[in-house]
């Protein structure tokens, strides 16, 4: 019972979240969700890279 509860408030708080959003950005928060993609993204390729660059020294070093 108590996790119901804790999922509907979870709910009406993503909700409100998600009016106030959109309320006070308007077609402006498109602009930041592209925004918050690109630099997620550019987040993401940096890590890969990173990544690549060991997996190259390790297949280097054998």
């Amino acid at each position: 019972m108590k996790d119901r509860i804790f999922l509907l408030l979870a709910g009406i708080a993503g909700a409100g979240i998600a009016w106030m959003f959109w309320h006070f950005l308007g077609e402006a928060g498109f602009n930041v969700l592209g925004g918050l993609s690109v630099i997620v993204l550019l987040l993401d390729n940096l890590q890969l890279r990173r990544h690549l660059r060991k997996l190259r020294q390790e297949r280097e070093a054998e």
